[in-house]
């Protein structure tokens, strides 16, 4: 094989490789678009849930009200919250995996673009192709609120945490 036919292989190769990320970026924007109104749902859900949660458990430590009524309501609460959590947990584990991969497939051909003296056209697809990915990140964002991602579930986790410390205070300075 001659080096003329060689770089025309990996020039086309990596053009090859550039198709179906035109393909699949689309599909991801309207995914996004498709589940905003349901994410948004699912977010304001577990949050409400799991503060009704807990709110119970401070009610059960200070008030000292364990009966039976009481207790089965919080474990039925417990377990909703637990799998409400766990999907959107899910959700944003997925989310942010393909975003996160999206910005290292760029980053890896970058890489590939440095490491030996390359033909012209080569470079040239192995330039096109990061830009391509870097200007059409994949970010699934509901509304544009908040971006999916193990960020946000912490940050709704320390709200969470906010929001009962706040109303406990508040339940102790009525005492």
């Amino acid at each position: 094989m001659t080096d003329e036919l060689r770089r025309q292989c990996v020039c086309s190769a990596v053009h090859t490789l550039r198709n179906p990320y035109f393909k699949i970026s689309p599909i991801a924007t309207s995914i996004n678009i498709a589940y905003q109104v349901s994410i948004m749902c699912e977010v304001m859900a577990v949050l409400k849930i799991s503060l009704k949660f807990h709110l119970g458990l401070v009610t059960i430590f200070f008030e000292n009200t364990a009966n039976s009524a009481v207790t089965l309501f919080l474990s039925l609460k417990f377990w909703w919250t637990v799998l409400h959590s766990s999907k959107m947990i899910l959700i944003m584990s997925s989310s942010q995996h393909a975003s996160r991969q999206s910005a290292r497939t760029a980053l890896i051909l970058q890489k590939v673009s440095l490491l030996k003296p390359l033909h012209a056209d080569t470079l040239f697809e192995l330039q096109l192709f990061p830009q391509q990915l870097l200007h059409h990140y994949l970010v699934f964002s509901p509304y544009l609120f908040f971006t999916l991602s193990h960020r946000f579930l912490t940050s709704c986790v320390e709200l969470l945490i906010t929001c009962i410390i706040i109303l406990v205070q508040f339940q102790h300075s009525t005492k």
